[in-house]
């Protein structure tokens, strides 16, 4: 009989494909996540099931604390307190900003400036993390990161108030979402022969990488803040407070979208959300508030001086 053809080669066989795989359904119901780790999520440590985490103390008892990774449970808990702090904070800006206007309450706005910072966070601390495996070191990677996005965002924000028609706006979101996609998945790509290289060459790869999509990535919010300021300016800091919170909960929820979806789909929800926040961008500030201590605002006719 050939190699492998009878039941004994067959059996061993099946036995060495479960130990290196598993049993078909056993990564889904076990205690564990013993899924194989790969670039796109290279998390050793990310064994835990918070799913199980009820199972698991019952099956150990008093026992259960050390056996447990603390670190992705804190992430998580990070994240509740921050949407916490973000959801309370913003009443304050809400409460003052609803006297004698109803614009800075608008959905349009919120969802906007919700959308813009979480995008951000998503895309710039998910390039940072696929750079680490890129450059080798995550002080670099965060340098270059950080210092990158910064830089050509910052460019992006000088040139904005040429971008400020609403055309010119639809390509803009629609561009970003292209070159996050398209830079992030030319780097995975790049990733391996760009290992042999040096140093220098790695960095310049990485934010060449990056540099369209950050550049891009400067513009809304500033256009954004101007259509707010023709409209009056009231709903400003209620934009202010809602992007600065939910950029704080984005930081956390880059690092949980990296852990249980990985990286692509992590950057692909950030540029999802530019798409969204597009979608918003011709409502936001289109509303004129009108005080209602200044009733003479309403008689009065547009055509009067």
């Amino acid at each position: 009989a050939g190699a492998g053809s009878g039941p004994e080669e067959r059996a061993l066989h099946q036995a060495i494909s479960d130990a290196v795989s598993g049993p078909q359904g056993g990564r889904e119901t076990g205690l564990f996540d013993l899924s194989p780790v790969i670039d796109d999520s290279p998390y050793f440590h990310r064994f835990l099931r918070l799913r199980t985490l009820p199972e698991f103390r019952r099956l150990l008892g008093s026992q259960w604390v050390p056996f447990v990774e603390w670190g992705i449970v804190f992430l998580v808990l990070s994240l509740c307190v921050s949407l916490v702090l973000a959801a309370t904070l913003l009443l304050l800006p809400v409460a003052f900003a609803r006297d004698g206007t109803g614009e800075a309450a608008t959905i349009p706005v919120a969802g906007y400036f919700t959308a813009l910072g979480l995008a951000y966070m998503l895309v710039e601390l998910t390039f940072l993390k696929a750079g680490i495996l890129v450059l080798g070191d995550a002080i670099l990677a965060a340098g270059a990161a950080i210092g990158g996005f910064s830089f050509f965002s910052g460019i992006g924000s000088a040139v904005s108030g040429r971008w400020e028609s609403e055309r010119t706006m639809r390509w803009t979101f629609a561009g970003i979402a292209v070159c996050v996609m398209a830079g992030f998945v030319a780097l995975s790509a790049a990733a391996g022969p760009l290992l042999a290289r040096g140093w220098e060459a790695r960095t310049a790869a990485f934010v060449a990488a990056l540099a369209p999509a950050a550049f891009l990535m400067g513009i809304p919010f500033p256009t954004a803040i101007s259509r707010l300021a023709a409209a009056g300016g009231s709903a400003i800091p209620f934009a202010w407070a809602v992007n600065g919170f939910f950029s704080v909960a984005g930081a956390s929820l880059a690092s949980i979208g990296a852990l249980w979806l990985g990286f692509r789909w992590t950057v692909a929800i950030g540029a999802v959300l530019y798409v969204m926040a597009g979608l918003l961008y011709r409502r936001v500030g289109r509303e004129v508030p009108v005080r209602a201590d200044f009733p003479e605002a309403v008689s009065r006719p547009r055509g009067d001086g």
